[in-house]
């Protein structure tokens, strides 16, 4: 007889926060909690709030909000993403300006700063669709990658800049564009990195900022050695070293 399958339901407890500090401040302690396995936090114009997901086993005691069976974490989580940025993918009239940076728990402080600066100016002010946060755990043995998206950190944090702008409007996609710029200066300058499928404008500066100059020119030597003209075209091939 053939069994069912069993679906496993997740316990899953919802944090509101005050602001981008409050909710900023609060990803340490969630990466050093033993009882969380899963984390996302988001702004999404209207509230800051966290949603994370319970160990299978782990105490609820001393938690401050209520804790709910969830059939899927992970469903969840895209759920909150798509439901705010699914409804921009079918048109042709927004310039979707979306982009991710990862920071480590040092360079967290500063990054969060300029964009609590930038998201109350002209550009973000008005384009800005969400924020989206991550804890992200690195494997003890993961393999080491010059380029990889990810820092050589235990525990760093995602933190993805949603915006979408009228195509027609350039002022104001101009104005979004260089506060993405400015993000990615302050991304380098604290040893971060990009995720390099978001609308980034990399030069060779930020590049070499990035990934440092042996790396880039190792790239450019396999490139020619072995013909790597599709190794990541988005993120390193408008730019040479």
């Amino acid at each position: 007889m053939e069994r069912p399958a069993v679906t496993r339901v997740t316990r899953v407890t919802r944090v509101d926060h005050s602001g981008l500090a409050d909710l900023v401040s609060h990803l340490p302690r969630v990466a050093a909690d033993p009882r969380f396995e899963g984390y996302f936090g988001m702004y999404d114009r209207q509230a800051w709030y966290s949603q994370l997901s319970l160990a299978p086993g782990a105490e609820e005691t001393g938690l401050a909000t209520p804790v709910l069976p969830v059939p899927g974490y992970t469903v969840l989580l895209h759920q909150e993403v798509a439901g705010h940025l699914a409804p921009l993918l079918g048109t042709d009239t927004h310039a979707n300006l979306w982009a991710d940076y990862v920071l480590d728990e040092a360079g967290l402080p500063a990054f969060t700063a300029a964009l609590e600066k930038l998201i109350a100016e002209p550009g973000l002010a008005q384009s800005l669709v969400s924020l989206y946060f991550l804890v992200v755990q690195r494997p003890g043995p993961a393999a080491p990658f010059a380029l990889a998206p990810v820092l050589d950190a235990p525990v760093q944090y995602g933190i993805g800049v949603f915006a979408s702008a009228p195509v027609a409007d350039e002022e104001l996609v101009s104005a979004t564009r260089r506060a993405q710029r400015r993000l990615l200066e302050v991304c380098a300058e604290v040893g971060g990195r990009p995720y390099l499928y978001g609308a980034h404008a990399l030069d060779r500066e930020l590049l070499h900022a990035f990934y440092g100059t042996p790396a880039l020119e190792r790239l450019e030597e396999l490139r020619t050695e072995l013909a790597l003209t599709r190794f990541s075209r988005r993120g390193f091939g408008g730019a040479r070293p």
